[in-house]
């Protein structure tokens, strides 16, 4: 496509790559049928998805359609440009070097902005630069209680309908600590910010199955925030990834332990909590002794929680309680060949689950299934399935689709009684597709 190259603000320095559909795509976090439709709202003319996929997959597109994906990647916060200028984006006290008349490049990146397909209203990062670079400290604070709220929506929503907000809210935060003017106190918080978002953005792409691009948010979210010093959110995004790694089969174990060595015995106690909890998950699925420290880590995840029930926490962890302590032991018990000990442990905490959150209710399900397939009880076990299957329909996310098809292959090896037949063709008719990176 000639010389044609954009800015990937998606790292942390906005090195400058050739142009692709598909990396221009990969950028906005929309799908191959999302990105086809907002193509052709831009260029005024329809791109069917497959005609779409043909350009992915090789075939040259016409003009028209290069410059409509080049506005629509614009409109999500991911300027395009037609030259090599490098942006620094995201670091301590960087400066913007988008050209020659900034307040102008500015203006227009912020108009671009505001057309994001309707899906967010302008953020209030750029709102802040629309009218002038000065900014208080105050504003680092505003930032993260309105990630607090968006944070909320995962509760209730998969990673394909959250993924675009949190990533257009990081690129905001990041054009905002490059441009403001600001305090180096008040630069440090918003480079906190960042690594905060990064996370929140590489748990919905790891949610809907991008496991490339949740790698890479949560290394610029452990680089960042060791940048600026911060032990809980480093021992975070290493935890993140070494439950990255897990779900693509690589070593994990070492980077759960250098999380909570990160963390340190000072962090708050639900950060402590939480870091244990997934060390504990993690150590589970390892070989050897791993029953003996998995339970240790649980022990010591119990042990933090104890310590000040009303002591303050990042919003990031405010989510750990009792509950969610059980349920991970009832997994972990699961896993550890304890399927007896598990169930009424599982049954005990997802008995007041809300189920309007469906998807992570729908996961800690498959656990108490599969400890039902464990001892036997096939029947108990479907009826289970059946619940995640009703609770899952819907939910744009890939993990309880991965956990269901896990469950209908331990039936359907055992029995093929009509129950577990039902229950295949009910699963077929809501499992989501994988959706394409």
């Amino acid at each position: 496509m000639g010389e044609v190259f954009y800015l990937n603000l998606r790292n942390g320095i906005g090195d400058v790559v050739p142009e692709s559909l598909a990396a221009l795509r990969q950028l906005t976090g929309m799908s191959p049928s999302e990105f086809a439709t907002a193509i052709a709202a831009a260029a005024g003319e329809p791109v069917p998805t497959w005609v779409y996929m043909a350009y992915e997959d090789g075939e040259t597109p016409p003009a028209a359609i290069v410059s409509a994906a080049r506005r629509v990647a614009a409109a999500a916060g991911n300027p395009v440009t037609t030259s090599k200028r490098q942006c620094q984006i995201g670091l301590p006290g960087a400066v913007s070097q988008v050209g020659d008349d900034e307040d102008v490049q500015r203006r227009e990146f912020l108009t671009a902005s505001i057309g994001l397909a309707g899906l967010l209203s302008v953020s209030p990062q750029l709102t802040h630069l629309a009218t002038g670079r000065n900014i208080g400290s105050q504003v680092p604070d505003l930032l993260r209680q309105r990630l607090s709220r968006l944070r909320r929506l995962d509760d209730y929503l998969g990673g394909a309908d959250t993924y675009r907000v949190y990533l257009a809210e990081l690129q905001a935060t990041k054009t905002l600590a490059a441009q403001a003017a600001c305090a180096e106190t008040t630069r440090v918080e918003l480079i906190k910010l960042i690594s905060e978002q990064a996370q929140q953005a590489g748990w919905a792409a790891f949610d809907v199955g991008w496991h490339t691009t949740a790698t890479a948010l949560y290394e610029e979210s452990l680089s960042t925030a060791r940048t600026v010093g911060d032990g809980p959110l480093e021992a975070n995004a290493l935890a993140l990834l070494a439950y990255q790694n897990l779900a693509t089969g690589q070593p994990a174990a070492s980077l759960a332990e250098a999380s909570c060595q990160a963390a340190g015995k000072t962090a708050p106690p639900r950060v402590r909590a939480l870091l244990n909890e997934r060390r504990a998950w993690v150590l589970a699925h390892q070989a050897g002794r791993a029953e003996t420290s998995a339970r240790r880590a649980l022990d010591t995840a119990e042990a933090a929680l104890g310590d000040d029930a009303t002591a303050p926490s990042p919003d990031w962890a405010s989510w750990v309680d009792q509950a969610e302590l059980q349920i991970m032991t009832g997994r972990c018990l699961t896993r550890l060949g304890h399927s007896n000990q598990a169930i009424p442990v599982l049954e005990n905490a997802l008995d007041s689950f809300d189920d309007r959150q469906a998807r992570d209710k729908a996961l800690y399900l498959t656990w108490l299934a599969e400890a039902w397939i464990a001892t036997g009880d096939l029947e108990q076990a479907a009826a289970v399935t059946g619940q995640v299957i009703s609770l899952a329909n819907g939910v744009a996310s890939v993990r309880p689709a991965q956990r269901i098809a896990f469950l209908l292959r331990g039936l359907q090896a055992r029995s093929s009684a009509p129950y577990v037949t039902a229950l295949a063709d009910r699963a077929a008719a809501i499992t989501p597709a994988t959706w394409r990176e």
